[in-house]
């Protein structure tokens, strides 16, 4: 079954099951055509795991900025570690946008990104707090390494 299709008290019980097992984050797919079955997902994730627990939230860029505004903002209530790739890759002014509106909660971004270049952009523009390279998609480990010393960003555990 695809992890979209899960029931609601399904998404707890793996929830459930993930803390029992020691996991101290979890990772909740959202970007649903109805953005309050997100909310009302993650709000219930949240409330089995506690408030200790990092639950991170996947949009997979299906949103456009007001939807994730309007989303990001009522979303904060649960406290979300961040919010991944909240709207398209190539647009840095919603991401920017976004970034101040819905402060604190921060974003995650970049597994798409295809080089240090637009990685720079994002992070001149205070766009995305977490920066997810991927080593294949920027060109290897060179250009990786390249993109982390270009970028000189910090690495968040």
């Amino acid at each position: 079954m695809d992890w979209f299709q899960y029931s609601d008290e399904q998404i707890r019980e793996n929830a459930r099951r993930a803390i029992a097992a020691g996991f101290v984050a979890l990772k909740l797919k959202v970007g649903s055509q109805d953005s309050s079955r997100d909310v009302r997902r993650a709000c219930r994730i949240r409330e089995v795991v506690g408030p200790e627990v990092k639950i991170m939230l996947d949009v997979n860029q299906q949103w456009t900025l007001p939807q994730a505004v309007r989303t990001c903002l009522q979303l904060a209530e649960m406290s979300p570690y961040w919010i991944e790739e909240p709207t398209h890759l190539d647009d840095l002014l919603a991401h920017q946008t976004l970034a101040r509106t819905i402060a604190p909660v921060q974003i995650a971004a970049g597994e798409h990104f295809p080089n240090r270049v637009i990685f720079k952009n994002f992070i001149q523009a205070r766009a995305v707090h977490f920066l997810q390279v991927d080593c294949t998609r920027v060109g290897g480990v060179s250009e990786l390494t390249r993109t982390a010393k270009h970028c000189s960003f910090t690495i968040r555990w």
